[in-house]
């Protein structure tokens, strides 16, 4: 994904001469007149985005033997300030899998899918119209007409300069279908994944970055999962689209603090809001330079001890965690290195590979790596979280990738407590089977839920924690910590269990819980 910034210079210069007139006889500094100059410098932001409006569902009861022309309209609108302009790509996204072009019924099955072309007894395809106006974009690749949907990246449309942050440019895209006189009654579905992507000349990357997610995640539909890339470690996460409306890992954070590899965490990879204000006013680990660019350094206390085999805990045997020291506020954090805990009853495997061996594909056992271990104040980027003292105070840094947050705990405005984001997203996905807003109350699971969660889409295995020099219960419960302060030594968190759920739960801060981030 190519991006540009352009950068709006306004200079003002101040000259100030000292001038000696007849009745002024004070000496001068060595007769040279004196000059200040100054300037100021801003940047305006890249602001390019699309949106999609359903101006009329695209869904047609078609008789066999028959065509459906114009089906639906969905009207795409740009907004774009890259001086080069942008470029929309289209591509088929049938069973939420990218290249897919066929009406495919799930009751049918394949044998009677409806291929994507312009002739033929059954075929569907696409078709694009510029809506006139100051932007009007071009149509392109003759998607002006009926044409087959594209199995890669295609470009349909594209728009050479700017474009008013308001009026925007805009497009219109609806379908027409064939269908046989054989073709099976029944309701056929196919998807179309459009993807704007500026300056005009760039092409859609599926090298997606973390710390660019800005720039993409307007592009995931509902229920999508992609892989993205943390540029501090170059290590790759799936990240999807939930119920909720927002992007969240589905995995766990991986990232080794203050390790060898790992380059210095600032705020230009990092969630790195403030330094030297509020909680963080005294935190010996924070140091912002000339630019204002924020640099967090962990605590030499910072410890990466390594746990035994996590196959260890099906068996009751204790794994230690070398180097770790309970501490409420002193950052602790332990590398578990390639270990799965795979699915709904979170079988462990020792490796990717042994997880493969196991029976599971590369892609299932990889969403299912342990990830790392933090305690609360490590998982908040401080070196000392003793000055968040109150319940629903949320901490303003983390380490999560910038752009990223950690999910908030319970919250508060005036006297009405708002629920968890742990919660809010597992109710939109019919997981929660209710709302906590007192914490530490289990909700219990929807119908069907305890599966769920742990499901591909979701991710949230039972992968244990880690207290003083042990890991416990792997395989038996799981704990993800949220942004926020329970009370002046704990944090909320969500803990998931073989029959209990708690968005709200309130633990030490010295616990070693796994990490997911979230972008809004």
């Amino acid at each position: 994904m190519l991006n540009k910034k352009y950068a709006m210079v306004l200079s003002a210069a101040v000259g100030a001469t000292a001038l000696a007139g007849a009745a002024q006889m004070a000496p001068r500094a060595s007769g040279v007149d004196q000059a200040v100059g100054s300037s100021a410098s801003v940047t305006v932001a890249s602001a390019c985005s699309m949106t999609g409006t359903v101006d009329t569902a695209h869904t047609a009861t078609i008789n066999p033997g028959q065509i459906a022309t114009g089906i639906g309209q969905t009207t795409l609108k740009a907004v774009c300030n890259d001086l080069s302009g942008y470029s929309i790509y289209a591509v088929g996204f049938g069973q939420d899998t990218l290249g897919t072009t066929v009406l495919h019924s799930e009751s049918l099955g394949t044998t009677y899918d409806i291929p994507t072309n312009t002739t033929g007894d059954s075929y569907w395809n696409m078709q694009l119209a510029a809506v006139t106006g100051t932007y009007a974009p071009t149509i392109v690749n003759n998607f002006g007409s009926a044409h087959a949907v594209p199995s890669s990246y295609t470009k349909v449309a594209q728009y050479s300069t700017a474009t008013d942050a308001t009026t925007g440019s805009s497009l219109t895209t609806t379908y027409n279908a064939k269908v046989s006189s054989t073709q099976p009654a029944g309701t056929y579905t196919g998807k179309v994944k459009y993807v704007l992507v500026h300056p005009t000349t760039s092409t859609p990357s599926d090298n997606l970055e973390m710390q660019h997610v800005d720039l993409w995640k307007g592009q995931l539909l509902a229920g999508e999962t992609v892989q993205a890339t943390d540029t501090r470690d170059g290590k790759t996460y799936y990240v999807a689209k939930l119920d909720d409306g927002k992007i969240w890992m589905t995995q766990n954070l991986d990232l080794c603090i203050g390790c060898t590899g790992t380059v210095p965490l600032t705020s230009e990879n990092t969630d790195l809001n403030v330094a030297g204000t509020g909680a963080y006013a005294y935190d010996s680990g924070y140091s912002t330079d000339e630019n204002g660019v924020i640099t967090w350094t962990p605590a030499g206390s910072t410890m990466t001890g390594t746990p035994a085999q996590v196959e260890n805990y099906a068996t009751g045997n204790p794994a230690s965690v070398t180097g770790w020291t309970n501490d409420n506020y002193v950052p602790y954090m332990a590398e578990v290195g390639e270990k799965v805990m795979y699915g709904t009853n979170g079988s462990p495997y020792a490796s990717v590979s042994a997880c493969v061996v196991g029976g599971h594909t590369e892609s299932e056992c990889k969403q299912y790596l342990v990830g790392n271990f933090y305690n609360w104040t490590a998982a908040i980027a401080s070196n000392g979280s003793s000055a968040i003292k109150s319940q629903y105070t949320v901490a303003e840094n983390s380490i999560c990738p910038k752009g990223w947050r950690l999910p908030k705990g319970l919250t508060k405005t005036g006297d009405t407590v708002q629920e968890s984001e742990f919660n809010s997203m597992l109710s939109a996905a019919d997981i929660a089977g209710g709302t906590d807003t007192t914490g530490s109350t289990n909700v219990g699971y929807a119908s069907g839920g305890f599966n769920k969660i742990a499901g591909s889409q979701y991710g949230f295995s039972r992968f244990g924690l880690v207290n003083g020099s042990t890991m416990f219960i792997v395989g038996g419960d799981g704990y993800w910590w949220s942004s926020t302060a329970s009370s002046a030594s704990n944090g909320y968190n969500l803990n998931v269990n073989g029959t209990e759920l708690y968005p709200a739960n309130s633990n030490n801060r010295l616990n070693g819980f796994s990490l997911r981030c979230v972008a809004e």
